[in-house]
């Protein structure tokens, strides 16, 4: 049994598992700097007390996964989350200079498969599904819900948005495109289109990216999977000033 402590950085998009049923990728990095990759997370069925942010330290105990050989990964115990303090806004520039890479090759060439990169350019874009494939998507989502144990609560099926949202950036590797699998950036389109419409919510989500971020500061989270571990996908998009303060530790 293992027992750590990290500062999530990462909550992906909830995905669907035929073992697991519906579960998030969740990451984040130790007071050492070692990033942990957290699986399975069954987010939107822990109790609430359990529930962290991006942010937040969490404690948990886990073990080493049979059938995942990547490092930084952890089978976690969902019944062992003690969420803590979250992280002053005023200290987060001052950590991520500590994890910043310049690019996920050079993250692939030191053996690690998370990364935080800073892009020097980044654009946003949102493109329709297919009528097709959103529909299958959230019936996907119906059936995850529906699929519980006795000792679990009833779930209301997730939502995911009739779009595609696409990221471009440049790095020191060059030029990268990556469909976004940030929740928090799926969670603001929905809010802001429940509030102002499906096309002011278009307006707000790609004037925060490609305007309010770009002038103020923005990283982005990279992860491999486990099937391919040479594929890079983007997990997280993370508000962040270029480092300016003293270091947080």
């Amino acid at each position: 049994m293992i027992r750590e402590e990290v500062i999530v950085l990462v909550k992906a998009v909830p995905q669907v598992g035929a073992k697991h049923g519906e579960t998030v990728c969740c990451a984040g990095v130790t007071r050492e700097l070692q990033w942990r990759r957290l699986y399975p997370v069954r987010f939107r069925r822990l109790q609430s007390d359990a529930k962290f942010v991006r942010w937040q330290f969490l404690k948990y105990k886990a073990s080493r996964p049979l059938r995942d050989v990547r490092a930084e990964s952890r089978h976690v115990f969902e019944d062992s989350f003690e969420p803590g303090a979250v992280v002053p806004e005023r200290e987060r520039a001052a950590f991520i200079s500590r994890i910043t890479l310049p690019s996920a090759r050079h993250a692939a060439d030191t053996g690690k498969s998370l990364a935080i990169v800073r892009p020097t350019h980044l654009e946003f874009s949102i493109k329709p599904r297919t009528p097709a494939d959103y529909d299958a998507l959230c019936r996907a989502y119906k059936l995850a819900a529906a699929q519980k144990s006795f000792l679990d609560r009833e779930l209301r099926a997730f939502k995911p948005p009739p779009f595609r949202f696409r990221i471009r950036f440049e790095d020191a590797d060059g030029i990268h495109h990556h469909e976004c699998g940030d929740w928090e950036t799926i969670a603001a389109f929905s809010k802001w289109r429940d509030l102002y419409g499906e096309e002011q919510a278009i307006k707000n989500l790609t004037e925060k990216y490609n305007a309010e971020y770009q002038k103020r500061g923005m990283v982005v989270a990279l992860g491999t999977m486990a099937k391919r571990p040479r594929t890079w996908t983007l997990l997280g998009m993370i508000r962040a000033d270029e480092y300016k303060q003293a270091d947080l530790f």
